[in-house]
């Protein structure tokens, strides 16, 4: 994903099954970003039916490369999907 410095952006994963007759429920979701293996923040979130929502701001965040950890929990089971970010100075 690229972001521009300063870009505000909500941003939806849609979290879908292999069986479309599976009835789901997200229970539980943390979202962390990270700059090289060190975690600067937790964002903020939104769990709905199935999907998993948040708004990432950029005003504050150096330019540079990112990772979006999202950590999810259905069931049993517990899931991550990792998305990288790059914020691009305006200049």
């Amino acid at each position: 994903m690229l972001f521009i410095k300063g870009e505000v952006r909500k941003i939806d994963m849609i979290v879908s099954s292999c069986n479309e007759k599976e009835n789901f429920e997200i229970a539980t979701a943390k979202v962390e970003l990270y700059k090289g293996c060190n975690m600067i923040s937790e964002l903020p979130k939104m769990i709905e039916e199935h999907s998993i929502t948040i708004t990432l701001d950029t005003s504050t965040l150096d330019a540079g490369y990112y990772n979006l950890v999202i950590t999810y929990s259905i069931g049993a089971e517990t899931m991550k999907r990792k998305f990288e970010v790059e914020i691009q100075d305006v200049c």
